[in-house]
């Protein structure tokens, strides 16, 4: 099964969200429209500064390597550049109690076929402060230091990208992708 999760942002905000859940089994449409249907009726968050916006935009599927690449589209739209944070979470299901989780995302960023972003366990590399008071403000769940779950904070220009999860493993298992944009 592979999901793709598209989101539409307004110039100051996360907008429109649509996903399509495909599926091998007969239901995969009728599940789709439903979860479409749902999406649409969300009702945004009120920011900081009095913009409404949408809060976040995440899904939940099985995940690994190659075909099971799990992919969340997402644009953003006006002319200046947005911060945000797009998360992968694998181990941190556990505490939720979702079962056969994916081990140890890898979490990828691309515009068109390029790789912008990448990153394997989240908290190596010094942006720990940076990461958890961004995940903090938007009201994301917090991430154990030393997990091995993947987070990317980064800076975007307006356009479409992709938000791909993935093991560098032969290994499946359930993955949560969510992205925020960061006010």
């Amino acid at each position: 099964m592979t999901t793709h999760v598209i989101m539409r942002c307004a110039p100051s905000s996360l907008a429109r969200v649509a996903s399509n859940a495909a599926a091998s089994s007969s239901d995969g449409r009728a599940r789709a429209r439903r979860a479409s249907r749902v999406a649409h009726r969300l009702a945004p968050a009120r920011a900081l500064d009095g913009v409404e916006r949408l809060a976040n935009v995440s899904t939940r599927a099985l995940a690994g390597s190659g075909a099971r690449t799990l992919i969340a589209g997402f644009a953003i739209n006006g002319t200046t550049p947005k911060d945000v944070l797009v998360r992968a979470s694998g181990p941190a299901l556990t505490l939720f109690g979702v079962p056969v989780i994916l081990p140890n995302p890898r979490l990828r960023i691309f515009k068109d076929a390029t790789a912008l972003f990448d990153n394997d366990d989240w908290s190596i590399g010094g942006s720990v402060p940076q990461i958890s008071a961004a995940a903090a403000r938007v009201g994301a769940f917090p991430l154990g230091i030393g997990s091995l779950d993947a987070t990317l904070l980064v800076r975007l220009d307006p356009g479409s990208y992709t938000a791909q999860v993935s093991s560098l493993a032969s290994t499946t298992g359930v993955a949560l992708v969510e992205v925020y944009e960061v006010p």
